[in-house]
């Protein structure tokens, strides 16, 4: 139960978001060609991969030391370990071109931002996600599987909440200095830049000198070629 309820709570917020940005777009642009189809395949991809990570996780025998910590706690800490190690793993993706190329491009080609966006990843990017986490959460800390179920969801909600396609009202916006508003992933998304706001937590993108605030211009996202979703996952793009 505990993890179906997680799953609840992940579930709930990307129902909340998808609704809301679609009975109030911030902005409107065009859906590449393709997109629905290769999200259903891509999220596809995700649901069986995380029942091979549940295996995994539980045949891996970690070297590091147990938090003696109820759960969340637990979670949480290991969250904003992860997150640290997940700024870096994310310019890394931008900076070395095989890693851009092969793993990250794919999130960025879409013409459009909407909450599905934050699952939009081309399958090897998660097999490398995960081996990221494993090492992290399992080798080096040993957490338990639901101190990382509780990262995870932490960091899909905080995802999800970033690549919406809503505008905050203006009371809101102080939140981007904690976290990562959708205004400012834009940013992030910004066709000929793809750089700055890395984290969701704006905390990383601040001490490294990354964190970049929106102005009032019009933002176009994605690629000169908006082209095809599917070329993308077969580095035809």
């Amino acid at each position: 139960m505990f993890y179906v309820n997680l799953l609840l709570i992940q579930l709930s917020v990307f129902a909340f978001f998808f609704i809301v940005e679609r009975r109030f777009p911030h902005l409107t642009h065009p859906i590449q060609t393709g997109f629905t189809g290769a999200w259903s395949f891509v999220c596809t991809s995700a649901a069986i991969w995380a029942q091979v990570l549940f295996f995994i996780w539980f045949s891996v025998n970690g070297i590091g030391q147990a938090l003696s910590v109820n759960y969340l706690t637990e979670g949480t800490l290991f969250y904003l370990i992860y997150s640290f190690i997940n700024y870096w793993a994310h310019r890394v993706k931008h900076a070395w071109y095989p890693a851009w190329e092969y793993l990250h491009k794919m999130h960025h080609s879409p013409s459009h931002m909407d909450s599905r966006i934050a699952f939009y990843r081309h399958p090897l990017e998660m097999i490398a996600n995960t081996l990221v986490l494993l090492f992290i959460g399992k080798l080096i800390l040993d957490v338990s599987a639901q101190a990382v179920a509780i990262a995870l969801v932490i960091e899909g909600c905080l995802e999800i909440f970033h690549h919406s396609n809503i505008r905050l009202q203006k009371r809101l916006k102080i939140l981007g200095y904690v976290i990562q508003t959708p205004e400012q992933h834009l940013l992030h998304h910004e066709k000929g830049r793809h750089k700055s706001n890395y984290s969701p937590l704006t905390l990383w993108d601040t001490l490294f000198n990354t964190v970049a605030f929106p102005s009032t211009k019009h933002v176009s996202v994605g690629f000169k070629d908006r082209g095809q979703a599917w070329p993308y996952l077969r580095f035809k793009k």
